[in-house]
């Protein structure tokens, strides 16, 4: 049950940290808007995107390894 709680923990803490570095993304995009370079523009959405995108494979992961262990208990 240990192992259980210190995923889920993880979890959380993961899901967290994920959401403040896409909203400092998202911040810094709005600053560079009425700047005329494109290029950082792009590349801050662009990371936003693909950090997001890998949460949401690690969260994937990070539930079937509570759902393996909860079938092992």
């Amino acid at each position: 049950m240990k192992t259980h709680i210190f995923y889920k923990k993880r979890v959380i803490f993961v899901n967290f940290l994920s959401f403040l570095i896409i909203c400092k993304n998202t911040f810094q995009l709005f600053l560079h808007i009425n700047s005329s370079n494109y290029y950082i523009k792009a590349g801050n959405l662009c990371f936003a995107h693909l950090y997001t995108l890998f949460i949401f494979y690690t969260r994937a992961t990070f539930m079937h390894e509570i759902i393996s262990i909860n079938r092992r208990i």
